[in-house]
């Protein structure tokens, strides 16, 4: 339970969240980037869209026991995940542009996420269906906020780890105007809608 915790743990953090073979406790975790996903869905007053993420990077390492503390917590791990802003693809080149901009692309290159708490682990029975709380910090366009959200692991017969969840923000909670398009005619929602559906394998 503990080592299923600490592997799923990096699978979920937002956000990104898709792994080339970071090392963690003397083990790889590989994700199976054609058996996994990672996009943001979000509306417009005349439509709904989808981006996929197409760019993006993970560092993850064991934290410094250095400071010793009476509750020893396994989660101990720091975990960071940079997404290229123009490695979104929504389908169409000036929603591409739009978005880009919105998100000030051309002065900050990547969305950034800190992992920093795992807050509780349910497993059901029934379902089989691990569910996770993860706390972190997400850093859109040089704005800072804490996020949390929740995510269902699997353990599949295979062997593989596969993590589904999603999460809102709200762009406006990070200093971003919705883009706009037709002399503002056509006006994006402020909320978003990240989702992920990731698979991995443990390599000893």
């Amino acid at each position: 339970m503990q080592n299923f915790r600490s592997y799923i743990t990096i699978l979920s953090v937002f956000l990104m969240m898709f792994l080339s073979g970071g090392s963690l406790y003397a083990q790889q975790m590989v994700v199976h980037t054609e058996q996994s996903n990672l996009w943001i869905e979000g509306r417009s007053n005349v439509n709904s869209f989808s981006c996929d993420a197409n760019q993006y990077d993970v560092n993850s390492q064991r934290l410094s026991h250095a400071i010793e503390t009476e509750n020893q917590d396994t989660d101990r791990l720091k975990v960071e995940i940079n997404i290229l802003v123009k490695g979104f693809d929504c389908g169409r080149s000036r929603m591409n542009r739009d978005l880009y901009d919105a998100l000030k692309a051309e002065q900050y290159d990547f969305i950034h996420f800190e992992y920093q708490s795992t807050e509780g682990v349910e497993y059901e029975e029934e379902t089989d269906i691990y569910r996770i709380t993860v706390n972190g910090v997400l850093t859109v366009a040089g704005e800072s906020n804490t996020i949390q959200f929740t995510m269902n692991g699997f353990i599949m017969d295979s062997g593989y780890i596969r993590a589904k969840g999603e999460t809102d923000i709200a762009m406006t909670d990070y200093n971003v105007d919705p883009p706009t398009a037709m002399l503002g005619l056509v006006k994006v929602n402020d909320k978003l809608t990240v989702h992920f559906d990731l698979t991995a394998a443990i390599i000893e």
